[in-house]
């Protein structure tokens, strides 16, 4: 006489055979692909983390100068553009909030210390005509970290 066989202690770990599986129709399915690209596309829309704030256009000064406050960061001056009206007398106020050492060069000569992470600097000009800056760190330049002074 053959014994029974004992049930598996761990039975109830074994996966249940693909025949056995719950199968949902495919209008409950497509409701749910189409739920989760909804709440996706929510959170997509509300931005997600928190993004930091970017600097806004140049200030005009009590004393008629302008005041441009510019961030360096991810290979980059934010805003890369500040347009101030032709003859200004112009403050850029750069911030590197980057994790290497950038800088600012203009193409009228003038330029910043090397700035390390948290360190501030700023640069006068007369913006007569446009005026083209860049970080002088080699490489910086050519990956696209330029900023563009326009006369207005």
């Amino acid at each position: 006489m053959t014994r029974p066989r004992p049930a598996r202690p761990d039975a109830h770990l074994v996966a249940a055979p693909r025949s056995a599986a719950v199968r949902r129709p495919a209008g409950v399915r497509a409701r749910g692909v189409v739920a989760a690209a909804l709440v996706l596309g929510l959170l997509a829309g509300c931005g997600g983390a928190p993004t930091e704030p970017t600097p806004s256009g140049p200030a005009l000064q009590e004393d008629g100068t302008y005041r441009a406050e510019v961030v360096m960061r991810d290979m980059a001056f934010v805003p890369a553009e500040v347009t101030v009206p032709g003859g200004a007398t112009l403050e850029i106020v750069v911030t590197n909030e980057d994790g290497m050492p950038h800088d600012l060069v203009l193409d009228d000569g003038s330029a910043t210390p090397l700035l390390s992470r948290g360190e501030s600097a700023s640069l006068t000009v007369v913006v007569a005509d446009d005026v083209a800056g860049w970080c002088s760190v080699v490489g910086h330049r050519e990956a696209g970290m330029v900023l563009d002074v326009r006369a207005g």
